[in-house]
């Protein structure tokens, strides 16, 4: 894999993996819960038989990949939203699905994938719950993410919201991001993918730690829980990368 020099001047807007050039709105008919017989047909054979099988398969033979869980992790069962880094274009979809194979993991995705207007019903079916601008839509998708968590399912944010290849520090992100675990009342995981220089490839391993749960403190009004499951969530992100990725494929320069 060749190295590639970025360079950078907002951390915060900068993004290295934009692939559609005219970002569409979201249709105005677009349904976020739409649980035809018909769909949930193609959604448990697109996403159990199809999606994690390929996905597992990816990033073990792409990354080596293995998973560190806490021990919260793997007892919890309700309805949770998992806080990912942002820095794998493809594998970031992937990895929130294998943490606990027998759950049905649901993304939440940039408004990029609302231009893909053809296939918005298969990747609904599998998982994707597309952000967008609209006040109504919006209040759709916060029902449609209230519903999968009641499921007890799980729901991917990816608060650094822009894709950095194999970046391996922790970005700075803002404290809205956890607007919806406040709302919604529920548990929260850190998902942080480290990676490390491996003997005889030049593409990384991913270690992929999770940690948590972490539940808003109710003892604290609606804005101070988001903030502090914000520091609790960014400390546990920085901490992990700081002691665990070792290795960086490319280089991230800060423009003057």
């Amino acid at each position: 894999m060749k190295k590639r020099v970025f360079y950078y001047s907002d951390e915060l807007k900068d993004d290295f993996a934009q692939t559609v050039e005219n970002i569409q709105p979201l249709p105005e008919n677009y349904q976020y819960v739409h649980d035809t017989f018909f769909e949930r047909v193609f959604g448990f054979i697109a996403y159990y038989i199809l999606l994690k099988p390929f996905a597992w398969c990816y990033v073990k033979l792409k990354f080596s990949q293995k998973f560190v869980r806490s021990e919260g992790v793997k007892k919890l069962k309700e309805g949770h939203l998992i806080y990912s880094t942002h820095t794998l274009p493809l594998s970031d979809v992937f990895l929130p699905s294998l943490i606990k194979m027998r759950r049905k993991n649901y993304l939440m995705a940039g408004e990029q994938a609302n231009s893909l207007r053809k296939i918005l019903w298969i990747t609904r079916s599998i998982g994707s719950i597309p952000l967008t601008g609209n006040a109504a839509k919006n209040r759709e998708m916060l029902r449609c993410v209230k519903k999968r968590l009641q499921q007890k399912a799980s729901v991917t944010v990816f608060p650094e919201a822009h894709v950095w290849p194999l970046y391996t520090k922790i970005r700075p992100y803002p404290v809205t991001s956890f607007k919806y675990a406040v709302m919604l009342d529920v548990p929260v995981l850190a998902m942080t993918n480290c990676y490390q220089k491996r003997r005889w490839r030049k593409t990384p391993k991913i270690v992929t730690f999770v940690d948590g749960p972490f539940y808003p403190d109710h003892t604290l009004d609606k804005r101070e829980r988001a903030e502090a499951l914000h520091r609790k969530v960014y400390e546990t992100m920085c901490s992990r990368a700081e002691e665990y990725s070792t290795y960086s494929a490319h280089e991230y320069i800060k423009r003057p």
